[in-house]
C-alpha cells in the first residue's frame, strides 16, 4: 500500500474523506498551514516548514476523495501533465517557467481526471 492509499484509508477511518468538499474550509486549513510555514520561516525551523509542508499535502490527499477522485491516480494524470511540458527554472520568478511556444504547446498532455472519478 502506498502513503498516499495509507493517508486516504487514515482519513476514512477518522470519518474525513466521507464528508462532502467544502472549498471554504479546505482554504481555511492550507492557509492556516501556510501561516505556520510562513512562521517556521521567519524562525528558521526546518521541521517546522517540513510539518506544515506535509500537513498541506495531506488535507489535499483527504480532500481530493470527497469529489470522488482518487488521489493517487489523478497525481498521475498531473504528472504526464507537467512531464510532457518543456522550459527552464528562472531566477527571476523562483520556479519553473513552461515555454508557451505553438511548438512547446503542441506536445502538452492535458490531465484527464474524469477518468480516476469513482461514483
Amino acid at each position: 500500500m502506498s502513503i498516499i492509499q495509507k493517508i486516504v484509508e487514515w482519513g476514512a477511518n477518522r470519518g474525513i474523506i466521507q464528508q462532502k468538499p467544502d472549498t471554504n474550509g479546505f482554504i481555511a486549513n492550507i492557509v492556516e498551514e501556510l501561516a505556520e510555514l510562513l512562521e517556521a520561516n521567519k524562525q528558521d525551523d526546518w521541521q517546522g516548514k517540513v510539518d506544515a509542508i506535509n500537513d498541506i499535502m495531506v488535507f489535499c490527499m483527504t480532500e481530493l476523495p470527497k469529489y470522488k477522485v482518487d488521489p493517487e491516480r489523478s497525481l498521475e494524470e498531473t504528472y504526464k501533465e507537467i512531464n510532457s511540458r518543456t522550459g527552464a527554472w528562472s531566477d527571476d520568478h523562483q520556479k519553473w517557467m513552461k515555454l508557451k511556444t505553438p511548438e512547446a504547446k503542441a506536445l502538452w498532455y492535458t490531465a484527464v481526471y474524469e477518468k480516476h472519478y469513482h461514483e
